[in-house]
């Protein structure tokens, strides 16, 4: 049922930004025109996740589970925009654009530690775990005010992340005797996304400009592949990936 009404809001929210988009440049349109621009941006990123996950174990309660602590990660992220834009001869929310960003984000490593039996004495191993993303969004954005050669915007994009893991590696802390490992190996999960955020152009020609933004990702889901032998019906889960951007772009607007 969540996921169900997690795809509905997504349909729902595309849906408005199209219709709103349309509507708010058909009245720009009216006024000057419209032209089409290509975007390239560059990332750094930093993200948010859970302090730990479990994993069942197969011993009796309540030691059943093995705990998984999730350090924050970083790492960096590229991308393309090609869209349309629409302006009009105003001082305020001057441009509106509608358009398509695929981004790729590099792969960054997660860290932590493996606390067997959920007791602190048992902390036996540490691990590290490989994620990475692309995404393709529907992609909006609207200029504020325009004062000279700055112009302040806020933006809003929704579309379909494609989220991969690495295999788990883990290793055994010194005096460990190290154990046969889980096996959580690699694994490509498809998820709803969305971001929202604001930032500031500046023209440095006609026809060029570069920009720098704020942006709140949420990617969804990362998961690995199920385990072997014993934990074969078990895998690691992150629920809910967000991260922080800072982003620097430039853009050609096509005359």
């Amino acid at each position: 049922m969540g996921e169900f009404l997690k795809t509905l809001g997504g349909v729902a929210l595309v849906s408005f930004l199209t219709s709103y988009s349309a509507v708010f440049a058909g009245k720009m349109e009216a006024l000057k025109g419209s032209n089409w621009y290509l975007g390239a941006l560059g990332s750094a990123f930093w993200a948010s996740v859970p302090e730990r996950v479990s994993v069942y174990n197969g011993a009796p309660s309540p030691y059943h589970y093995d705990y998984y602590s999730l350090t924050d990660n970083a790492g960096g992220a590229v991308g393309l925009t090609l869209g349309s834009e629409w302006r009009a001869h105003r001082y305020w929310v001057p441009t509106a654009a509608l358009g398509l960003q695929y981004e790729h984000f590099f792969p960054s490593t997660i860290k932590g530690t493996i606390t067997q039996y959920t007791l602190p004495q048992f902390a036996n191993y540490s691990h590290s775990w490989e994620t990475s993303a692309d995404l393709l969004s529907l992609y909006t954005k609207l200029t504020l005010v325009a004062y000279h050669s700055l112009s302040p915007f806020i933006n809003v994009g929704i579309g379909w992340a494609m989220n991969r893991t690495r295999a788990t590696y883990e290793t055994a802390f010194p005096g460990i005797l190290a154990r046969n490992s889980p096996g959580f190996g690699t694994h490509t999960q498809n998820d709803l996304a969305y971001n929202f955020g604001l930032g500031v152009d500046y023209a440095l020609a006609k026809l060029w400009s570069v920009s720098l933004a704020y942006n709140y990702q949420y990617l969804g889901s990362f998961r690995s592949s199920n385990g072997v032998a014993g934990w074969s019906e078990n895998y690691l889960h992150i629920k809910n990936y967000k991260i922080n951007r800072l982003n620097a772009g430039i853009t050609y607007h096509f005359g």
